[in-house]
């Protein structure tokens, strides 16, 4: 009785099992339904693969029974549709492909002299149901391929199943051959395949010498090769063009491992999987337990694939005491999966570097090279995304195969189709389409970064974004396109740098948030570290639509030093408060731009510390305005405030034409915000805040007001307020 019987071209889906698991295939092959003590050797293996392995996908690579009959061929069909798969939606989850013995009586085709009677007695109303009419969509051909998606856990693998018939136009012996149409068949079908993992091709005959079989000793009955494959080098070169992962097969009852590889295109490589006989059948010798093999294949959460062999010892099955056999590795896996998305072997390849590094003052700069790059319609853009800080302008290099650049010096827009989003945007000269060999990129986060945990409590709890919501900073890079290699190098200031142990790779999907993203233990094992704070992520074949995120736990931050709480404790005295803030004023003397200024001393409060209280305040007669504020925020937006306590002097200017958060007050046209730091003391948090506010009238230069309120101008006010904290 068939049920659940699949729809051809269809994909099966199962339902997730533990996380720890592999997925596992069983190939078994050459079980010759018929022969004499086959059917109890096979029951037993059946109740093995059911109970123990419990697979997730059977593949049976030809002589299913050992000569065409109907009765054979549903005698096989009903002991197959028993099989169980693991989590299965469909009650059968299984494919075959026919072998010799399935087209020819026991295994031997007549020749052309004997083909028409033997097509004659086909067509006898005793023998109207042959192979393919009673397994049906269950036989793997070309043009009905299925795409299995099979899952243990969160371990999950896109398989294409392909079938191919060696014995249906071999007209000798038990000899394998492919006719060119079929070739060219499987040729088409192969290069439609695009977002599989793992291609499978399954057919009977060995497309490779088996070792294990050849004799040491020349006779003269070698002559005669009744049961090789005639033109498998064609085959094998189709396949591997093909970007074929693994090929099965059985037909000389005999397990081997082989690898072929192409110089043809991009020189892929393919391996081929021979299975024995699944229930021990020898030729004319029935069927024995003891030489019962079969194949059990199992894909790795680490995108690898594997092989034991299972026989039967002493009447009971178990794995053999070989180790298990790496067929293909993660990056065998991917780079087949990349060619078969790009098609084309002669595809220009394209790769992405970026390179992001984290300053002390919290800026991140970052530069991105994008190699090979096809630019369609004369438009290209850049995404860049942060909850915190903002954007410099990019600068923009394209440089072309034949000759030349062009440079642009890009605008960073707001993308109001997503949080925190912008976008890099160049119109090029030449609307068609077009391939850069290299383009550059170089912008700047000003504020950008989060060294430490407290720099994550600076920031609205509301905007920090999924990663820094679970106090963690980050960087990543996501694959749009097809990728021949990407490659993510971090650098961070020693004193900031997080343990290699606190960083790790996380997958996430596109337009996921980080609650959906998938730890990747591999990738994760793959970080390369340089240095302290210096680490690299080196991918090939990337995934399309994934994001690559680094994330680690900042260090809790720098403490102040005893200095630095020794000046709070002084400046919180009013009197010392005064004489520090005297001491800076009487160093501005020689300014008569600032003699207009506001001044004012700022230092932490005790009950906290992201809050500064003003200690000590100068407003002169001729200020009209409002005085400057009683406290000053670092939790506020992108102010000032928070990039002087990072140890880093900055200035607005009031005209300035954009919307984050200076803090002016009223009257001022100009704010600069001075950290107090002793000089070359990097690791120490800055000892007070000094607020500078100049009217709107003060005779700044028209050119060049930013460079007159520097760092430069206000030295050594700083450091006479330095030494009058250490006299006082």
């Amino acid at each position: 009785m068939d049920t659940g019987r699949p729809e051809r071209g269809s994909t099966v889906n199962y339902r997730r099992e533990s996380p720890t698991e592999s997925v596992r295939i069983v190939h078994v092959s050459d079980l010759h339904f018929g022969v004499n003590g086959q059917l109890q050797v096979w029951r037993s293996l059946r109740q093995y693969i059911n109970n123990e392995i419990k697979p997730h996908l059977i593949l049976v690579s030809g002589d299913i029974v050992d000569t065409p009959g109907k009765d054979a061929y549903q005698t096989a069909k009903n002991e197959l549709d028993q099989l169980q798969a693991s989590g299965a939606m469909l009650a059968n989850v299984y494919r075959v492909c026919p072998g010799n013995h399935d087209r020819h009586p026991v295994g031997n085709a007549p020749g052309k002299k004997f083909k028409r009677v033997f097509d004659f007695l086909k067509r006898a109303p005793a023998a109207d149901a042959w192979f393919d009419n009673v397994f049906g969509a269950f036989v793997a051909r070309p043009e009905s391929a299925t795409d299995f998606r099979l899952a243990a856990g969160t371990n999950t693998w896109r398989v294409r199943v392909v079938g191919f018939d060696t014995s249906e136009r071999a007209e000798y012996s038990a000899q394998g051959f492919a006719a060119q149409e079929k070739i060219d068949e499987l040729t088409g079908t192969l290069e439609n395949i695009r977002d599989s993992d793992l291609v499978i091709v399954l057919l009977h005959h060995h497309l490779l010498p088996i070792m294990e079989l050849e004799q040491a000793q020349q006779r003269l009955r070698n002559l005669i090769a009744p049961t090789i494959m005639l033109n498998a080098g064609t085959l094998l070169e189709r396949l591997a063009q093909g970007n074929v992962n693994l090929v099965l097969h059985g037909h000389e009852h005999q397990r081997a491992l082989a690898r072929y590889g192409t110089f043809s295109g991009r020189q892929s490589e393919i391996v081929i999987l021979a299975a024995g006989s699944g229930t021990g059948v020898e030729t004319l010798g029935g069927a024995e337990p003891n030489r019962a093999s079969l194949n059990l294949i199992k894909l790795g959460a680490d995108r690898t694939v594997s092989v034991s062999e299972i026989r039967n010892r002493a009447g009971a099955w178990s794995a053999t005491d070989a180790p298990e056999v790496l067929l293909l590795n993660a990056r065998q896996i991917d780079r087949s999966r990349f060619y078969r998305c790009t098609g084309s072997a002669s595809l220009p390849t394209s790769q992405i570097t970026k390179c992001i590094e984290f300053h002390a003052n919290r800026d991140l700069s970052i530069t991105e090279t994008r190699t090979n790059w096809v630019i369609k319609n004369g438009y290209w853009d850049l995404a860049a995304q942060n909850s915190s800080g903002w954007l410099s302008p990019a600068h923009v290099t394209f440089e072309w195969p034949q000759s030349g650049k062009n440079e642009f010096q890009a605008e960073p827009v707001c993308d109001p189709a997503s949080d925190h989003m912008y976008r890099f945007r160049c119109k090029l000269p030449h609307s068609e389409s077009q391939l850069a060999r290299r383009i550059q990129v170089a912008y700047r986060w000003f504020g950008g970064g989060v060294l430490t945990e407290q720099d994550l409590q600076l920031l609205d709890a509301s905007k920090r974004g999924d990663f820094r919501g679970e106090g963690l900073e980050f960087t990543g890079i996501r694959v749009q396109n097809e990728l021949e290699a990407i490659s993510l190098v971090v650098r961070i200031p020693l004193e900031f740098a997080p343990s290699s142990e606190s960083i790790e790779v996380s997958v996430v999907p596109h337009g996921a948030g980080a609650n959906k993203r998938r730890r990747d233990d591999v990738l994760t094992r793959a970080l390369q570290h340089h240095a302290p704070g210096m680490f690299s992520l080196e991918l090939p074949y990337p995934t399309t639509g994934l994001g690559y995120v680094l994330s680690w736990k900042p260090p809790p931050g720098i403490k102040p030093s005893e200095g630095a709480l020794a000046f709070y404790e002084k400046a919180r005295v009013p009197e010392h408060a005064a004489s520090f803030l005297a001491a800076f004023r009487q160093s501005l003397n020689s300014r008569t731009q600032l003699t207009a200024a506001t001044v004012a001393l700022y230092v932490p409060t005790v009950e906290q510390p992201l809050v500064f209280r003003r200690a000590a305040c100068h407003i002169p007669e001729s200020f009209r305005g409002s005085e400057p504020p009683a406290e000053l925020s670092l939790r506020a937006g992108d102010t000032l405030y928070r990039h002087a306590w990072w140890g880093e002097m900055k200035m607005a200017l009031k005209d300035d034409n954009d919307n984050r958060e200076y803090g002016f007050a009223l009257g001022e046209g100009a704010l600069a915000v001075i950290p107090i730091c002793q000089y070359g003391r990097v690791t120490d948090v800055p000892w007070g805040l000094l607020r500078v506010g100049v009217p709107p009238d003060a005779a700044l230069p028209k050119e060049g007001a930013r460079n007159f309120l520097s760092h430069d101008m206000f030295a050594n006010g700083i450091l006479s307020v330095l030494h009058a904290a250490q006299t006082a």
